[in-house]
């Protein structure tokens, strides 16, 4: 046998392990496609053939008054999935806030914090110079989150 050469056993032997190999990755790979299908697919899927009225719904200034928690005007409330609350301002297309926990964890919102309003004692330490180091205290949150959260679990309850 020439040294270039190999066994036939050997050539088989290593031609099943590449297979094998083979066979890992494809079951890999769909493993990984199914879980972004799940995550990521699923939801955009179900957002986009959902009546747009039936879960979202508008909230303004107005409405609230001194406990309007944003620096916008007006916003809306979205639904995506249960627990998943979405604030969407603007025009078309509109720029979507993360709310809920769940949908900062997704990691595709805008964070919430640019358009939540600093608290009035936040402003009040800013305007004298004495901005804390580690910490921004903002408007509470909760005059719009907690009727968000109820309106959404109710949504999804009765689908």
């Amino acid at each position: 046998m020439l040294p270039n050469q190999m066994d036939p056993e050997v050539a088989r032997q290593v031609l099943r392990a590449s297979r094998n190999f083979n066979i890992g990755l494809f079951i890999f790979f769909g493993t990984i496609c199914g879980i972004i299908g799940w995550f990521v697919v699923i939801p955009v899927v179900r957002l986009a053939n959902t009546p747009q009225q039936a879960k979202t719904y508008p909230i303004t200034r107005s409405e609230l008054g001194e406990k309007w928690p944003f620096t916008v005007e007006s916003a809306e409330v979205n639904c995506v999935a249960p627990y998943e609350v979405v604030i969407a301002v603007g025009e078309a297309p509109k720029k979507l806030y993360a709310m809920s926990g769940l949908a900062k964890t997704r990691g595709i919102y805008q964070d919430l914090k640019e358009i939540w309003a600093l608290s009035d004692d936040e402003i009040e330490l800013r305007r004298l110079g004495r901005k804390h180091p580690t910490q921004v205290w903002r408007k509470d949150i909760s005059p719009v989150f907690d009727p968000a959260m109820k309106y959404c679990e109710a949504y999804f309850a009765s689908r």
